[in-house]
């Protein structure tokens, strides 16, 4: 359900608020083991960080996804937002349940990604 929200959250025949309180209501549903579940290490947290919404970013966190995984390429779900430029509700969500934005798995921590990226949100990384 992810990956059909991420390819049509911008289809304007596409029920985004439909989709997102459904997979609310699967991840209420869902055990620690299934929300860290990962495709080829692309974790569940990886692709909700991509979809505009810090109440399924936070949802997944409550139920125990791991905020700092790391997919295929080294790259953490604050990398992730960071790239597909989220909001900073999405960012903050991620800050605030411990994503360590100093990992350099990707070349680049999430601090100097940001920076080189120069976010709105630089602010909300404690130096």
């Amino acid at each position: 359900m992810l990956s059909k929200i991420i390819k049509k959250k911008d289809d304007e025949n596409f029920d985004l608020k439909d989709h997102i309180n459904k997979l609310l209501e699967l991840i209420s549903k869902s055990t620690e083991e299934e929300v860290n579940y990962a495709d080829n290490k692309i974790s569940c947290l990886h692709l909700a960080v991509q979809i505009d919404n810090a109440d399924v970013v936070a949802a997944l966190i409550a139920k125990g996804a791991n905020v700092n995984a790391i997919n295929e390429r080294g790259v953490s779900p604050l990398h992730t937002a960071i790239i597909k430029n989220q909001p900073e509700e999405v960012i903050k969500v991620l800050l605030d349940n411990g994503a360590d934005y100093n990992i350099e798995e990707a070349n680049f921590s999430a601090l100097a990604l940001a920076e080189i990226m120069n976010v709105p949100y630089m602010h909300l990384f404690k130096k």
